[in-house]
């Protein structure tokens, strides 16, 4: 009995790593976040975009696992199928569970979140049949997910697309740095399944070269549309908690281009992205 309870949790465990528990709750400050900047009065609404976007990068989170198997023993080895792929059923059936929810809360929303959600689903299974070992246009199509979630919670809320598009430009921009950087962390596994990445294709150290040209990149366009008739408090808040950290990262990258740098700098951009939204929305 006790063997059994212990094989019980550790399915449960390994479960929840595939769903991202932590990936999820930030999806769901995110969303609180944005329905305190549009000032909605509805919790209806709130608890609808939360549950659909919520299910949608569950089922994103669980087919890349699934996909990713056979990578994730040289890459990620921790990951949950590639420590017991005899859960990937589990994780189909729970794919099809988060997607009949979607299709009964379907009908709930308003038409430009519906086309949206039709939109958005298919894709995510394009991404990793496909678009996923694609140079540049895998990463574009992740960063582009993040952005989405501000985008479908104000199109949701309102029926429109106004006060969310600087922040889904902040989280599209620090998304996409992100995404060459895990590529780049996951170059041996990349390498081994042929999939032609942007690391794969030009080597760590040009990678890291681009990274740093994408950052400057990120840093220009931010300073050029955020700095618009922006408080000063604001502008020295993006300055010192999301540029001088991307400018270290840059110098910290082109000293050390190793998978162990690139792992920090992940986490590390993780937190800017924390940071900077929240810089953004109390403006």
């Amino acid at each position: 009995m006790e063997t059994q309870g212990l094989f019980r949790l550790s399915t449960i465990k390994l479960l929840l790593m595939g769903i991202r528990p932590l990936n999820i709750a930030i999806i769901i400050c995110s969303i609180i976040c944005t329905a305190i900047k549009l000032e909605t009065k509805d919790p209806y609404q709130i608890v609808l975009a939360i549950l659909i976007v919520a299910l949608i990068a569950t089922i994103g989170n669980l087919i890349n696992d699934i996909y990713d198997i056979e990578i994730d023993k040289i890459n990620k080895p921790n990951r949950a199928l590639a420590k017991n792929p005899n859960l990937k059923v589990v994780f189909i059936y729970l794919i099809i569970f988060c997607t009949v929810t979607i299709a009964a809360l379907f009908f709930t929303i308003n038409i430009e979140s519906q086309i949206i959600v039709i939109i958005t689903l298919p894709l995510m299974f394009l991404y990793s049949f496909f678009l996923k070992g694609v140079p540049l246009l895998g990463n574009i199509f992740v960063a582009f997910y993040l952005a989405f979630v501000f985008c479908f919670t104000e199109i949701l809320i309102t029926g429109k697309l106004d006060l969310m598009i600087l922040p889904s430009c902040f989280a599209f921009g620090i998304s996409l740095i992100r995404e060459i950087v895990k590529d780049a962390e996951d170059i041996k596994g990349d390498s081994y399944a042929n999939l032609k990445t942007v690391p794969v294709l030009i080597g760590l150290n040009l990678s890291v070269y681009f990274i740093s040209v994408t950052i400057i990149g990120f840093i220009v366009f931010c300073s050029t549309t955020f700095f618009t008739n922006s408080l000063f408090y604001y502008e020295m808040s993006m300055i010192f908690l999301v540029f001088m950290p991307l400018f270290y990262l840059i110098f910290f990258l082109i000293k050390k281009p190793s998978r162990e740098a690139l792992k920090q700098a992940s986490l590390l951009l993780k937190k800017i992205t924390i940071v900077g939204l929240l810089i953004i929305y109390m403006v």
